[in-house]
C-alpha cells in the first residue's frame, strides 16, 4: 500500500517527465515498488519517470479524485 505521501509523489510526477536535485525517500520507495524509473543525465540532473504501470495508476487515482470533486 501507498502512503499518502507517495501518492502524492506519483502524482506530482504526472505525465511528463521531472527533474529533481535529491531523491527524496518517497521517490526511492516508488522506485523500489518500480513506480518510478530515475535517469541520470550528463550533466548530473536526475530526472524522475512514471512507468507504464504508474501512469495507469496515477490516471485511476485522478478519476477517482474528480469524481468525488464532482459530488460537493
Amino acid at each position: 500500500m501507498l502512503s499518502h505521501h507517495e501518492i502524492a509523489a506519483l502524482l506530482s510526477v504526472g505525465d511528463q517527465e521531472s527533474a529533481i536535485r535529491a531523491l527524496d525517500s518517497d521517490v526511492l520507495a516508488l522506485r523500489h515498488r518500480r513506480l518510478l524509473k530515475v535517469d541520470r543525465r550528463d550533466n548530473g540532473t536526475m530526472i524522475v519517470r512514471l512507468t507504464d504501470s504508474s501512469r495507469d495508476l496515477a490516471r485511476r487515482l485522478r478519476r477517482v479524485v474528480a469524481s468525488g470533486n464532482s459530488n460537493d
